[in-house]
């Protein structure tokens, strides 16, 4: 039998709701809301995926510091990150600092620290328990399917 992937989609966004966000909040990765708001559901040729923003991968790593470190380089990246990422990440938080730009030029000087605690939030997508969840659900949801078919086909034969 093929899985529907209105149920994959389903059980997907289950796991983006009973795993994925609560863990980033507990966490305190939480700024904006836009990382969760982003998050969402799909289906893939029966394969069921997460999409989110693209900075996910940095949220999860840390960040590097700039390849190009000549100082208009530098500078450039850090007059555009600074108002546009770093003030309403600080003001989210209910920060308020002097400069933002040399805190935009610090992390592209330096980078960021990663935080080995921080992995542990998409990689919980992997763990046992997420894996068990989506086995119990899908094998629900199909079952049930199964059971609606034959019910169908039950009331057909004794028309």
């Amino acid at each position: 039998m093929v899985i529907p992937d209105e149920l994959i989609k389903e059980v997907m966004q289950e796991v983006i709701d009973k795993f994925l966000k609560p863990r980033f909040i507990e966490l305190g990765m939480n700024a904006s809301g836009s990382w969760l708001a982003a998050l969402e559901a799909r289906v893939n040729n029966g394969v069921g995926e997460i999409w989110g923003r693209d900075y996910t991968y940095w949220l999860n790593n840390g960040r590097g510091p700039n390849h190009d470190q000549s100082t208009e380089a530098i500078n450039r990246w850090a007059a555009w990150y600074g108002p546009n990422v770093m003030k309403p990440w600080a003001q989210s938080k209910g920060l308020i600092f002097d400069n933002y730009f040399l805190l935009a030029r610090s992390i592209a000087l330096n980078g960021t620290k990663k935080r080995p605690e921080r992995r542990n939030f998409v990689d919980l997508l992997e763990g046992k328990e997420v894996k068990d969840y989506i086995y119990s659900r899908i094998r629900i949801g199909v079952t049930a399917q199964v059971n609606k078919d034959l019910n169908i086909k039950i009331r057909e034969i004794f028309r």
